[in-house]
């Protein structure tokens, strides 16, 4: 590869990561969670047994080696990540000789770590995105081992987020396609098994070792096609999402490459598979907006676009290798056009750099109850964060684990029928009254609805039977009421 291509897509992968390293790292609770996961890995626990999360098991494994690596540990394993597909997708643009190679790695790169979609690092769907430009640089070569690789890779992103596997099958079934006048199809069919199968007997190992896989299947599959399937009328759908879309940066390079991709299928294409594959994949990039509905119920989560970090570039890839009636496999429309597509990432990026540092102030300034706890040397259960997820973070802030295993609240306020019968909630109360939990950080008071107002009617009864009000300096917000047990 030529160095100064290298070298390009080196500094530019470095320092967009640079932008949410520990130093500048944006807050977000999921994120908060999967980090609380890693802790209780650490500490020995077992995902779903000992904590209750609905993801595939693989971003708690790289929350843990992350913890194991120290503060910057989940950094550097995600900048390394990124920067390996990245000089990947290099190697490929040059082999397929794309006029200006290091533009759409970089495209790459810009739009993954854009803070209004990706909110710093550690959301499941930018690792799935990383996979799935390997698996689509994996497809490029001609190695008799990818199909093992292509197997292995499409394990990774089901096991680090379910549904992302509808943006892979599109390349995976051209892959075959195109591999059949070769006449080994049963051949390759037994490797790409192989390859997902390696990747799931040692998870499906590890949980059957540890006497939880009843727990994996109930927490990570069955709970996401009970709850998370709302039918909203398509056009519904359609609207939020492109509603949503118009307030990130994504917008202009999305509408562009999907265009010109479609005309180009129509009138111009000599690969038209290969451009019909692509514009597949951007579309399926979408899955997850649209099973959900969750758009269509104004919450915030616009990372579920971060497929298109990938699938974007990937379209322009096809384009600029087909593109002979719009010129876009010569060098100047190639930069005139992904100058245009640059246009919107790059202003968000610069705006985001320059107020990198009012962007670190904390999600919470440290409040009144942060101040006390943090004098309290606290010990594994000794607090319990209710019915607030933001506030997670005070466990990874002192190490410690809840004394419960549900730390995610939301469902109460989220499901008619979810915890019918209370049982969840009263092992909740269980095991506060077990381990003797000394602290409560209460939010129940605050901008939250229980589905069932007994829960609310309940578990107040039980913070005034067993525990008081801390009267704490300055003014307390209703999100942050903190009671201690009674001696």
């Amino acid at each position: 590869m030529n160095r100064q291509n290298i070298f390009i897509v080196i500094v530019a992968s470095i320092l967009l990561s640079f932008l949410h390293c520990p130093l500048f790292e944006i807050f977000f609770d999921d994120k908060e969670i999967f980090k609380y996961t890693g802790l209780v890995m650490l500490k020995g626990g077992v995902p779903y047994r000992d904590f209750f999360d609905h993801k595939p098991p693989l971003i708690y494994v790289l929350n843990y080696f992350g913890l194991l690596m120290g503060t910057w540990g989940l950094w550097i394993i995600d900048s390394l990540l990124v920067l390996s597909a990245s000089l990947f997708f290099l190697h490929r643009c040059i082999q397929y000789k794309v006029r200006i190679p290091w533009i759409l790695p970089v495209l790459f790169n810009l739009l993954l770590r854009n803070h209004a979609v990706s909110v710093g690092i550690g959301m499941t769907r930018e690792y799935t995105a990383i996979f799935l430009l390997f698996l689509f640089c994996i497809i490029l070569g001609k190695n008799e081992k990818r199909f093992l690789w292509m197997g292995l890779l499409t394990a990774l992103i089901f096991f680090m987020q379910q549904d992302q596997v509808l943006i892979a099958i599109p390349f995976i079934l051209y892959t075959f396609l195109i591999s059949l006048p070769e006449k080994r199809l049963v051949k390759q069919a037994l490797m790409f098994t192989g390859g997902f199968m390696l990747i799931s007997v040692i998870i499906l190992g590890y949980f059957a070792y540890n006497q939880s896989l009843n727990y994996f299947w109930k927490d990570a599959f069955l709970f996401n096609f009970q709850w998370y399937n709302k039918h909203y009328p398509v056009f519904t759908n359609l609207k939020a999402i492109r509603n949503r879309l118009h307030d990130t940066a994504y917008e202009m390079p999305f509408y562009m490459s999907f265009v010109t991709a479609a005309f180009t299928l129509v009138y111009y294409s000599r690969k038209r598979i290969l451009l019909l594959t692509c514009i597949i994949m951007l579309i399926a990039s979408f899955t997850a907006a649209l099973v959900s509905g969750k758009m269509v119920d104004g919450l915030n989560v616009s990372y579920y676009f971060l497929p298109l970090s990938t699938s974007i570039p990937i379209v322009l890839f096809a384009l600029f290798n087909d593109n002979e009636g719009l010129r876009l496999n010569e060098k100047k429309p190639q930069l005139i056009f992904s100058a245009m597509v640059f246009i919107m990432p790059l202003l968000s990026m610069f705006q985001y750099a320059t107020n990198l540092l009012n962007e670190k102030e904390a999600f919470y300034k440290p409040s009144a109850a942060y101040q006390y706890l943090q004098k309290q040397q606290l010990k594994d259960y000794d607090l319990y964060v209710a019915f607030n997820s933001n506030n997670d973070y005070l466990y990874n802030e002192f190490s410690i684990l809840a004394p419960s295993k549900w730390i995610y609240h939301f469902f109460w306020v989220w499901f008619d029928k979810w915890d019918a019968d209370r049982s969840i909630f009263r092992s909740i109360i269980n095991e506060l009254q077990l381990h003797k939990t000394k602290y409560i950080l209460d939010s129940s008071d605050g901008d939250i609805i229980f589905k069932d107002p007994e829960i609310y009617n309940e578990w107040k009864h039980f913070l005034i039977a067993h525990y008081e009000k801390i009267e704490l300096p300055g003014i307390q917000t209703k999100n942050s009421i903190l009671w201690k047990r009674k001696d």
